[in-house]
């Protein structure tokens, strides 16, 4: 708890929501629209087997660079990094594509880039800020082949319709494949 306080602005602490029941819980917004304490919860998972490998506990309502340290927890637990990332739209961060696409990683990052602002504005297209990871991911999203290879994700990483899934279980994050011969693995995201 000490370490979470030290985290917040004075603003923060004015407007802080916290469970009276489980203080470390972050007050998030839920599929319903209200507001409740809870935790974001990330899964690995191995896409072939269809089990989790891993898991991260978030206090943050966003997925947003907890990327990298899904992959570095892969790394740490079977010592090697995925060949792949998958990924939605909440994971895609450009420290984490630079961080995962390093050469010491080598993984290929696939996750939808967004629309930018101005509509006349190409996505796929390199922008002057972007890192030479970053770029080629833009470019390697604008192709059919990339956009078929995320799609894959949805297989293991979109649990909500499968027969048996528990109640609250949402859309989840993504999947990677590993750098074994068809090995693969994922990122799920529980609410």
């Amino acid at each position: 708890m000490p370490e979470l306080e030290a985290k917040k602005t004075a603003d923060d602490k004015e407007k802080a929501r916290v469970s009276t029941t489980d203080p470390e819980a972050t007050v998030m917004k839920m599929a319903d629209g209200g507001f409740r304490p809870a935790y974001n919860v990330q899964f690995s998972t191995d896409t072939n087997a269809q089990v989790i490998v891993g898991v991260e506990v978030a206090t943050c309502g966003s997925e947003q660079g907890q990327m990298a340290p899904l992959v570095e927890q892969i790394h740490e637990r079977y010592e090697r990094y995925p060949k792949d990332v998958r990924v939605d739209g909440g994971f895609v961060k450009h420290d984490d594509i630079d961080t995962v696409s390093a050469p010491e990683k080598d993984c290929t990052v696939y996750g939808p880039v967004r629309q930018p602002k101005d509509a006349s504005q190409d996505r796929y297209a390199p922008r002057a800020t972007d890192s030479a990871a970053v770029a080629a991911w833009r470019q390697r999203m604008a192709s059919a082949e990339a956009y078929a290879i995320y799609k894959e994700r949805a297989a293991t990483a979109e649990w909500r319709e499968r027969p048996g899934a528990q109640p609250g279980v949402t859309s989840a994050a993504g999947a990677w494949r590993g750098q074994g011969e068809g090995d693969r693995a994922g990122v799920c995201d529980r609410s």
